[in-house]
């Protein structure tokens, strides 16, 4: 690598913005209002912070109604969702989109989990998300565990493998 080349990377580094986090991270608390409330007690409009769901592994499943792999993804996390139940907290993320739309997916998907909006972008921002389906595991105390950008469909696929290996730990099955 050339000289100037490193210099470069490296004042990139030190002055250009945030990286996404490593896994191990803890995750902004971001505050969020629900969209559609399948599979909690919430109601449209409830406002609530990320750190509220503290104490159990969090999925965020980032989608958008005009999204077409969105729906495969969002198959995955409704059978994560039904395998693990209660001992982990599941939460669709409409990004890029309108409650009003989002909610007339979901009718026509099947919705089993919660969805919210982010109030600002914070965790939009913090992981650079700039493609949907996109896929976050955070651990019970809010640390990234695991993320993705595209679709885990089936047991074979690699994604699908490490999300049960890391969920499995955290639960100690």
């Amino acid at each position: 690598m050339k000289t100037g080349t490193l210099a470069g990377v490296l004042a990139l580094v030190a002055c250009g913005p945030d990286l996404p986090p490593a896994l191990g991270d803890r995750v902004t608390d971001s505050a969020l209002e629900v969209v559609e409330g399948s599979g909690s007690e919430w109601v449209i409009g409830k406002r609530l912070a990320l750190s509220e769901l503290e104490g159990k592994p969090v999925v965020l499943d980032f989608w958008a109604s005009w999204c077409g792999a969105c729906a495969l993804q969002h198959q995955y996390v409704a059978e994560l969702e039904a395998t693990y139940g209660e001992r982990i907290e599941v939460l669709g993320v409409l990004f890029d989109d309108t409650p009003e739309n989002g909610r007339v997916w979901l009718q026509k998907q099947g919705a089993t989990y919660p969805t919210v909006l982010e109030l600002g972008q914070d965790l939009a921002d913090e992981f650079w998300l700039r493609g949907l389906p996109y896929f976050v595991l955070l651990t019970p105390d809010r640390r990234l565990s695991w993320d993705f950008l595209g679709v885990a469909t089936g047991p074979n696929s690699p994604n699908h493998d490490s999300v049960t290996a890391r969920l499995e730990a955290m639960l100690g099955s």
